[in-house]
């Protein structure tokens, strides 16, 4: 593939992804990381170099694209900063633990692992859900609910760093379906815990990658300066409108959307996989 082509696809996949990642709390993970697979599998490189590098590189996009989401989100007051911060103490620790892991585990398992829970998340988000959802304000956030959260991020986080998703995939099914969140509010949250928890399971991918024989040019690591700086230009400014436009669309219909994304995703990672 000409440099050029492969350069216009990142650009295009940066903005798609930016958007989704605004307008759903998920980071865009399910969408670049199937596109850079199918992009890189068209190369000389291995897979299981690829799968590592594209899984890393995601992160370190996620957490850019999450930082300027979450600006926006906190601009209609839907973020619960002390939320986030029992969230990221559990996360950015388990994102460690998740780049760790998948150093060490084969990249089919790794892709057939990410469709099979992009399929259990979108089956849980199809389900309906209370209608007597509590406001934010009255969740309590001390004592034995501080633990609940830190545990919860510590299992978003491992699962982003295994699988190179921002976390959010996880963590807004998490909000609405355990700790009864309207989906609204857990798209705010989501999005801001994704920046620390991407940020750190990037960091794992480096460290783990570091004079790993068989990088791509401009490698850190794991993570690829030259796929990441294409994509960033254009995720971070369609971010943002995303995240303007969901605080205009029906709970319900957010929904949907997000669970028939991770349907769609899931079923065709895993059907690679087999």
């Amino acid at each position: 593939m000409e440099l050029i082509s492969f350069g216009l696809y990142l650009v295009i996949t940066g903005a798609v992804v930016g958007f989704i990642s605004g307008l759903l709390g998920i980071g865009g993970g399910i969408i670049m990381i199937p596109v850079l697979l199918w992009l890189l599998d068209m190369t000389a490189m291995e897979q299981s170099i690829s799968t590592h590098v594209v899984f890393g590189t995601s992160l370190a996009v996620g957490a850019v694209t999450a930082l300027s989401g979450a600006i926006t989100h906190n601009h209609y007051r839907k973020v619960d900063l002390k939320i986030v911060g029992s969230l990221a103490a559990g996360s950015i620790i388990g994102a460690q633990v998740g780049g760790f892991l998948a150093h060490r585990t084969e990249w089919e398992l790794l892709r057939g692992g990410l469709g099979v829970i992009l399929v259990l998340v979108s089956y849980l988000m199809f389900r309906p859900v209370r209608s007597d959802v509590p406001d934010m304000k009255s969740i309590p956030g001390k004592g034995r609910k501080i633990i609940a959260f830190v545990s919860a991020g510590f299992v978003v986080g491992t699962v982003s760093g295994l699988f190179g998703l921002g976390g959010a995939v996880i963590s807004t099914p998490v909000l609405v379906l355990l700790f009864a969140y309207p989906l609204h509010v857990a798209v705010g949250i989501s999005a801001t815990l994704m920046f620390f928890t991407a940020t750190s399971g990037a960091v794992s991918y480096i460290i783990q990658g570091y004079g790993v024989p068989g990088l791509p040019p401009y490698s850190i690591g794991y993570v690829n300066a030259f796929i990441w700086l294409f994509m960033v230009s254009t995720s971070i400014i369609m971010a943002r409108v995303g995240a303007s436009v969901t605080h205009r669309i029906d709970a319900q219909k957010l929904r949907r959307i997000f669970a028939v994304f991770l349907l769609i995703v899931g079923l065709r990672m895993f059907a690679g996989f087999i």
